[in-house]
């Protein structure tokens, strides 16, 4: 059996260590290997500046998480569905938080068509929330500014996705407690942002 390349090999020396000092309290470990309850599904962005437990500070089994590129939540992709249906009806998660963040590759890529097939095909739904909002992106001159304006977007787009699942609308029906979030991460600064764009029942007065 080859021998592990020394990157990933200090990973599970790493790992090695952190479990073992932990053990001082066997019942942290014990209690986690009963179930998870989080409270939060977190959809993020696979880039590895954005580590959503270390970014909120939350602990084990605080987080549901899914994470791809350019945060993108696809209603015809197995995978978010999976995780979506799960958090919703097993987890009973009360809150969803679509986070994303400025100096995303997967932004600033969009119309990129030099990308992997696979990339530019995920990403593609950015290009349409581009074209929907064009006049709002007259005038900018700036990359930054060009790039953050089309994240904040797709944040909300995503939210709005989120909202049309079936899912979330029988949830809703129940009635269950349930509300929808967008965030941005700022990478210069490490602050979390809240959109403004959160969106609740619609049947029911939000709390």
């Amino acid at each position: 059996m080859a021998s592990l390349r020394s990157g990933l090999l200090s990973v599970l020396q790493n790992n090695k260590i952190w479990a073992n000092s932990k053990k001082v309290d066997l019942t942290s470990f014990q209690d986690r290997s009963k179930g998870q309850e989080p409270k939060i599904l977190w959809f993020g962005c696979a880039d590895s500046r954005v580590s959503p437990e270390i970014i909120t500070q939350l602990g084990f089994g605080q987080l549901f998480v899914n994470r791809n590129v350019a945060n993108q939540f696809d209603p015809e992709d197995t995978n978010c569905m999976a995780v979506l249906e799960f958090a919703v009806q097993n987890l009973k998660v009360e809150d969803i938080v679509v986070c994303g963040h400025t100096g995303c590759a997967g932004i600033e890529n969009f119309t990129n068509d030099k990308l992997p097939e696979n990339v530019k095909k995920w990403i593609k739904p950015i290009q349409s929330i581009y074209k929907e909002h064009a006049e709002e992106f007259e005038g900018i001159k700036d990359s930054s500014a060009f790039s953050g304006l089309l994240a904040n977007l797709n944040v909300k787009e995503q939210v709005k996705k989120l909202a049309e699942t079936q899912v979330v609308k029988d949830a809703w029906a129940v009635p269950q407690k349930l509300k929808i979030h967008g965030w941005m991460y700022h990478l210069p600064t490490g602050l979390l942002e809240d959109l403004k764009v959160s969106i609740s029942n619609p049947n029911k007065t939000s709390t």
